[in-house]
């Protein structure tokens, strides 16, 4: 019976393929139907609406401060990158107001710093400046995220600088207005290129700025914050929209005419 079976399937997929292509068919592809408004076929290498990027920092650190020699960009370029994503901190640093060539003397702090995770230099206004100025030579658009912190910034980890922490809300979305000002004049005076795309803030959904829910804002026992929008709206997100209006008008008073958008609350 097996090899029976087995006789009939040497002739029957031979003759499925040659029916596909005599038909048009493409069986061998993987592709969802046009028609299924559900699920669109996965075409995008030559679709002008889809934006292809990646957000580089990590690669750069390594390549100045510890003999890498991973250089991604003009590869990522090359395979269809369009845009580059860099976050910066509200950290500045005049020992990185050289040229990047002397960076390497300058040394890289300790992890876990005090600052950050990943030494106090990581997205820095002149680092995330440098890997921009990078990316610009190589043809690429360019994207900017404000983290709003003197470090990495995402999820339920949102801490203010230490300098604005004891600021009242009025006072603190005036700081922020002025912070934001000062990144988009330094890359555009300073560096002498034009950012794309700003965004406000890293993954804010659940709080900004030591105002994080399960934290310092208390979630009352029942209530799903992940599924229940309702209270993210009326507890967290409201409590954000001064300090994106904040950014947003700061980085608007020097590029009047900038294309900002600001997180979808």
């Amino acid at each position: 019976m097996r090899m029976t079976v087995l006789r009939v399937l040497r002739w029957i997929v031979p003759f499925l393929l040659a029916l596909a292509l005599i038909s048009g068919c493409n069986l061998l592809k993987v592709e969802p139907d046009d028609s299924d408004s559900q699920n669109p076929p996965l075409v995008y290498k030559n679709n002008p609406d889809f934006i292809k990027g990646s957000v580089i920092v990590d690669s750069f650190i390594n390549r100045i401060w510890n003999g890498g020699t991973f250089e991604p960009l003009q590869t990522l370029k090359n395979n269809g990158l369009d845009w580059v994503r860099v976050g910066v901190t509200t950290q500045s640093f005049t020992e990185l107001a050289g040229d990047v060539s002397t960076w390497p003397a300058v040394g890289y702090p300790e992890e876990n710093d005090g600052f950050s995770d990943y030494g106090k230099y990581w997205s820095s206004r002149e680092v995330a400046g440098q890997i921009l100025k990078e990316a610009s030579t190589v043809g690429c658009k360019l994207d900017v995220f404000l983290f709003l912190s003197y470090r990495e910034a995402y999820a339920f980890f949102q801490n203010t600088p230490d300098a604005w922490s004891t600021f009242s809300d009025t006072d603190l979305a005036a700081q922020i207005k002025t912070s934001a000002r000062e990144t988009a004049q330094y890359f555009h005076q300073k560096l002498g290129f034009t950012i794309e795309v700003y965004e406000i803030g890293n993954e804010i959904d659940f709080g900004i700025l030591n105002r994080v829910a399960g934290k310092e804002i208390t979630v009352p026992d029942g209530v799903d914050m992940v599924n229940q929008r309702g209270w993210l709206e009326d507890n967290i997100w409201s409590l954000e929209v001064p300090f994106l209006k904040a950014a947003i008008e700061g980085i608007d008073s020097y590029y009047a005419d900038e294309k900002i958008i600001a997180p979808k609350i």
